[in-house]
């Protein structure tokens, strides 16, 4: 894709936030296409608004601002590397991200979910976006006080357990294919708040082909 037919693109979702017509699966679906993003966000930013003065296009500042808080978004999720400590909102602030700019799939690996803002996320992608979403998860905690896993199943998302002698400790997530995050931070309310955690976001694709092998290997293993 040519810089020119991109701006073009931002331009008609700008209209489409003017009109409150914006549909999220829409562009999710249309910059899921472009994975590689091959100009940067200043050059984007350049043409944007050069285009409008050019064409004397009248968008309010709210419906501009929107755009970019997407395009934002699109760029961190295509970023190839980006690291996030706890405690602090940094880690979950990164998982939400990513699950708000995924257009089509999310491969969970999790020990547990606890934190209401993943949940409540997780969610709105499964019933407003219609989102494919698996989770694999620990049996044991998944009865722990606080626990989001059951309430998740309640809500219809493709659940499996490690119903097994030893625990599945994983911790990592693969959005739509093209990206994985991955560390040692539990999708729980005290990592955000207490634990000394990590998380990294990568594209590289054999990182993230390994990713989905596992978690491939594993959902055939835990019916």
């Amino acid at each position: 894709m040519k810089i020119e037919a991109f701006v073009e693109d931002l331009l008609e979702m700008t209209d489409d936030f003017r009109r409150g017509k914006w549909e999220r699966k829409k562009w999710n679906k249309l910059f899921a296409l472009n994975n590689e993003m091959p100009f940067s966000k200043s050059e984007v930013t350049s043409l944007f608004f050069k285009k409008i003065e050019e064409d004397e296009i009248d968008f309010d500042n709210k419906s501009i601002v929107k755009t970019f808080e997407y395009l934002d978004n699109v760029y961190n999720s295509l970023c190839e590397d980006i690291v996030c400590f706890s405690p602090g909102n940094s880690c979950r602030d990164l998982i939400i991200e990513q699950i708000k700019s995924s257009s089509s799939l999310i491969e969970i690996c999790v020990f547990t979910i606890s934190d209401d803002l993943i949940t409540d996320a997780l969610i709105e992608a499964k019933e407003l976006f219609d989102l494919d979403i698996r989770i694999i998860t620990d049996d044991e905690k998944s009865y722990d006080k606080g626990s989001d896993i059951k309430y998740l199943e309640s809500k219809g998302f493709d659940i499996r357990y490690d119903d097994v002698r030893h625990h599945m400790h994983h911790k990592f997530a693969v959005f739509d294919t093209n990206r994985v995050l991955t560390g040692s931070y539990n999708w729980t309310r005290s990592a955000a708040s207490y634990n000394q955690e990590n998380i990294l976001l990568t594209s590289k694709p054999k990182v993230v082909d390994a990713y989905r092998k596992e978690f491939s290997r594993l959902w055939k293993s835990f019916k």
